[in-house]
């Protein structure tokens, strides 16, 4: 497992906070966000032109600036799915 910044991860994808790197007071800051190490965050969306990202953390969504994201270093987690799920709708069955 490779640790680096909320920066770097991909929309969508899933990490799990393990660092936080930023001086006292902008870590505080993030912790009353909900920003602790061993939470899972993902992205949700990336700014244009280096403006922030939208991350979700459970239920709470976030704007954080990419200078900010930078100093909170996360671990990736493989995303949870079943291949195996089956539905069926009206008679006809979806995999």
């Amino acid at each position: 497992m490779l640790m680096t910044n909320l920066n770097s991860l991909a929309i969508g994808e899933a990490a799990v906070i393990t660092l936080l790197t930023a001086e006292v007071r902008l870590q505080q800051q993030l912790c009353a966000l909900g920003f602790r190490p061993g939470r899972q965050v993902s992205v949700v969306r990336k700014a244009g032109f280096s403006g922030p990202l939208h991350l979700r953390m459970g239920v709470t969504e976030v704007m954080l600036r990419r200078r900010e994201a930078q100093q909170v270093y996360v671990v990736s987690v493989e995303p949870e799915h079943d291949d195996e799920t089956d539905c069926s709708v009206g008679g006809a069955e979806y995999r």
